[in-house]
């Protein structure tokens, strides 16, 4: 263990150029510039509607995961989408 001066560390030109470009908050901005400010401002409903959308998809997941784990996967492949066709 040594506690010395330690070695000098070799930054890249991407890496600078990288770190210039991520630092420079004008960027930032510039996709949304032209964006109509109809499009930025998202109702009640449509954040709803987007935090439940990606819920639901881990929950289904996990809830095909447990049929599949409790009777078997040839079981769940036909009872999955039987059951989704009769409750429509």
């Amino acid at each position: 263990m040594s506690c010395g001066m330690a070695a000098p560390q070799t930054i890249f030109r991407f890496r600078r150029d990288y770190n210039s470009r991520v630092a420079d908050e004008t960027m930032e901005d510039y996709a949304l510039r032209y964006t109509p400010k109809s499009f930025r401002r998202w109702s009640e409903f449509r954040v709803a509607n987007t935090a439940f959308g990606s819920l639901s998809f881990p929950a289904l997941e996990a809830i095909g995961g447990a049929i599949a784990l409790n009777y078997g996967f040839s079981n769940a492949m036909w009872a999955i989408p039987w059951s989704a066709r009769s409750s429509s």
